[in-house]
This record gives C-alpha cells, sequence and structure tokens, in this order.
C-alpha cells in the first residue's frame, strides 16, 4: 500500500476538530461531506471528499457562525469559504479529500 502523504495532516485535523454532533451530506454516490458542529474547547469543521470529479456541497453551519471563514486545513485549495448572513456557503473538493477548519 503506498503511502498516504496527507495522514498526519488528516491525524492532526482529528484531534483538532473532530468534536460536537456528526451532521452527514451523503446525498451523491461520488461527492459526500460531513460536518462535526464543535464544542466549546473545539470550533468543529467541514470535511468533504470525492472520489470522482470535483464536486461541492452548499452546507448551513447554523445562524451562531454567519461570516466565519474556513480555510482547508490540508493545504490543497487555496481559496476562502466565507459564511454568508445565513451561515450557508459552498465547500468544494478537488478529487481528494478537504478538511476546512
Amino acid at each position: 500500500m503506498p503511502k498516504i502523504e496527507v495522514l498526519p495532516k488528516l491525524l492532526e485535523a482529528r484531534l483538532k476538530f473532530a468534536s460536537g454532533e456528526q451532521i452527514n451530506y451523503f446525498d451523491h454516490p461520488n461527492c459526500i461531506a460531513w460536518i462535526r458542529t464543535g464544542n466549546e474547547a473545539n470550533p468543529g469543521c467541514v470535511v468533504i471528499i470525492s472520489n470522482s470529479e470535483e464536486g461541492y456541497k452548499e452546507i448551513n453551519l447554523g445562524k451562531e457562525n454567519a461570516g466565519k471563514i474556513f480555510i482547508d486545513f490540508l493545504e490543497l485549495r487555496k481559496d476562502e469559504v466565507v459564511l454568508d448572513v445565513h451561515a450557508k456557503s459552498v465547500f468544494w473538493v478537488i478529487p481528494a479529500l478537504q478538511a476546512y477548519g
């Protein structure tokens, strides 16, 4: 099995952001996502995976998160995701895995 270069960053993301309730977005056969809502100690995250072409999910993170900015923790995408006044935005993924925190 080949070495998975992003594995250390994935483990770090899990330690820092995988807290709170999990909400799944399993509505497409090749592009899925889930969010962790976070808690008082950890901010939560959005994880999106595609095993095909570039994909996206429109995600609502709750009105308490309106205006927050998310970046790709794995640094595969350079764009920022800014939540609108309703705490919604579109999270894009290249054919790989992104972990926004």
